[in-house]
């Protein structure tokens, strides 16, 4: 009867880690503001070595579009690697689950063979 009850609270643990996983998913969101910001912040930040700054060799907006450029090639592969790293720990969840319905079948045959045998 312990290994059930201890089943039973692992199984009420996993399933809610379950449920918080898709909400998570929408974190991948939060680097954009920030990339926006260090677009228009970044051609500004003078280079090391006393070198001019990208908005004083190229041009503050052409420097800014070319970050924006970068920063839209870099973001759809950070929320894509964010979402599949979430996917996949919702995937091992779910596997846990089928081991601890397995391993509930094998207690509950346990039990009841025991219970036969008294």
């Amino acid at each position: 009867m312990n290994t059930l009850l201890k089943l039973d609270r692992e199984e009420k643990q996993l399933r809610e880690q379950l449920a918080k996983l898709p909400r998570t998913k929408w974190n991948a969101l939060f680097p954009i503001p920030f990339l926006v910001l260090c677009a228009f912040l970044i051609p500004g930040i003078p280079s090391k070595g006393g070198r001019p700054s990208m908005a004083e060799t190229m041009g503050y907006w052409e420097a800014f579009t070319s970050m924006v450029i970068v920063f839209s090639l870099t973001l759809p592969f950070i929320i894509y690697s964010h979402i599949q790293k979430v996917n996949e720990e919702m995937m091992d969840i779910e596997r846990k689950l089928l081991r601890l319905k397995y391993k509930r079948k094998e207690a509950e045959a346990a039990q009841s063979s025991s219970a036969q045998d008294k």
